[in-house]
């Protein structure tokens, strides 16, 4: 009887012993998940576009989804813009709400050979006129390699018109990386008390102080030198560019950290 006990108790032993190597397996497994994943708070997100959900934007023109221009297509918002000379255009998208302190994330990819769009950032949006020049920071969208500039000589390999740039102010890294034409990219903007990063598939390419001297006299010697507060308002609208060709948009959500 004693015997048959102790036989009892080892079995006992050995099946707690691989229960608990199978829970710790499945915590290992668990924790992995949240470290590759790109937040591990998913109720920290506001989803600004899925499964064709548009309510988040507006044209910049009035308080309507633009009637033309801008489709969706089952989780893919896609702009097909008009082409050069055109007299008709889609108009750029703007959020009805505006961010300071955030986490942008969003994928998209260019079907248009030499494509070109954008995602604009601290957009001002009381003036439609103001709205529609879209006067904020820009992470550059292009099909670098085709781009008419590019091959006209009017652009240089990974100058601040290129993919990934701060359009017109900052160039991106050297070593960025991007999926080939029409295939999907995944993109970040991140801005925190004036420091903004961009990135692009996985990889930070850019980071300047929006409040900087250095980033004052770049806009002063840019194209947008005409708007004083360009790129240092608290808050502002993100916005999506209309531009000559086709580009899809998905996955498109942000994490604020306004007060």
């Amino acid at each position: 009887m004693e015997k048959l006990t102790a036989v009892k108790y080892s079995i006992l032993i050995l099946i707690m012993t691989i229960a608990a190597i199978g829970c710790q397996n499945r915590s290992g497994e668990r924790t992995r998940s949240v470290e590759n994943n790109n937040d591990s708070d998913p109720s920290g997100w506001i989803i600004l576009f899925s499964d064709g959900d548009v309510s988040q934007w507006r044209s910049d023109q009035n308080d309507l989804f633009p009637r033309a221009g801008w489709s969706v297509e089952g989780n893919e918002l896609i702009v097909n813009a008009r082409q050069e000379g055109d007299s008709v255009r889609a108009g750029n998208l703007i959020t009805r709400n505006t961010y300071g302190n955030f986490e942008l994330h969003f994928e998209w990819k260019i079907l248009t050979v030499g494509g070109n769009s954008g995602v604009k950032y601290f957009v001002p949006g009381e003036n439609d006129s103001y709205a529609t020049y879209g006067p904020g920071p820009e992470y550059q969208l292009l099909d670098d390699d085709n781009h008419p500039w590019m091959l006209e000589g009017k652009m240089q390999p990974n100058d601040y018109h290129t993919l990934g740039a701060c359009y017109e102010l900052y160039k991106a890294d050297d070593s960025k990386e991007s999926a080939p034409l029409g295939e999907w990219n995944s993109s970040s903007i991140v801005s925190k008390s004036g420091t903004v990063e961009h990135w692009l598939n996985g990889k930070k390419i850019l980071e300047f102080d929006r409040f900087s001297d250095d980033f004052a006299t770049r806009v002063a010697k840019s194209k947008f030198k005409e708007f004083p507060e360009f790129g240092r308002l608290e808050r502002g609208h993100i916005l999506l560019q209309d531009h000559p060709g086709e580009v899809h948009f998905r996955n498109i959500k942000i994490k604020t950290t306004d007060l």
